[in-house]
């Protein structure tokens, strides 16, 4: 029975992820556009897939990093009460897993070095949404697999920017929208680890 609850409760996160967005782009007076019903359905699969394959937590971090990167995309902004909801749910599915205290270190070990950078990038490079985020990465994947998915996202980032910059779409200094690089550092750590060992270790 809990493991029923706990797979509707993944399947619906990214539509109740997109409802808490929505309502956040309209106290800040955004437009966020139209459902991406698509990508909605898409994560929904994605994160009842990992409930099902034993990684809940992982899949509860996934919608909302899935959910952010959306937002950051479509407006430029990470939205709060999508952090704190993500969290929320995280910490949650952690919990009933006996995974608390490892996703607690996992948030620590990913929000640390993003802090920093946000400090040393006197708030231009990263926003603080990313550094959030980050955490979220971290309290899903934990510790290890969560550096690991910061540093693929770095990589992505990085190569992204770099042809932006050789096509002179983009400028040194140029502030990246890090939000869909956080997702795609998650997605390549889940898939290497599910291919190399079944589920995250």
């Amino acid at each position: 029975m809990t493991q029923l609850l706990v797979n509707a409760a993944l399947a619906s996160a990214p539509f109740a992820l997109w409802h808490v967005a929505r309502g956040a782009a309209r106290r800040r007076e955004l437009d966020l556009g139209p459902t991406p019903a698509a990508a909605l359905l898409t994560t929904s699969l994605a994160c009842a897939g990992m409930g099902l394959g034993g990684e809940p937590r992982a899949g509860g971090a996934l919608a909302g990093i899935a959910i952010a990167a959306l937002t950051d995309i479509r407006t430029g902004y990470i939205f709060n009460p999508i952090v704190a909801a993500t969290l929320a749910l995280t910490a949650g599915l952690a919990f009933l897993s006996g995974e608390l205290v490892d996703a607690f270190a996992g948030t620590c070990a990913t929000v640390l070095p993003m802090f920093v950078l946000w400090v040393l990038s006197r708030h231009r490079g990263l926003g603080l949404g990313d550094v959030k985020l980050a955490g979220i990465l971290g309290a899903g994947l934990g510790t290890a697999n969560g550096l690991y998915a910061l540093a693929a996202a770095f990589v992505v980032g990085g190569s992204v920017a770099t042809l932006l910059i050789a096509a002179r779409r983009a400028r040194l200094g140029s502030h990246l929208r890090f939000g869909p690089y956080l997702l795609a550092g998650t997605l390549l750590a889940v898939a290497y680890h599910r291919l190399n060992a079944g589920v995250i270790p």
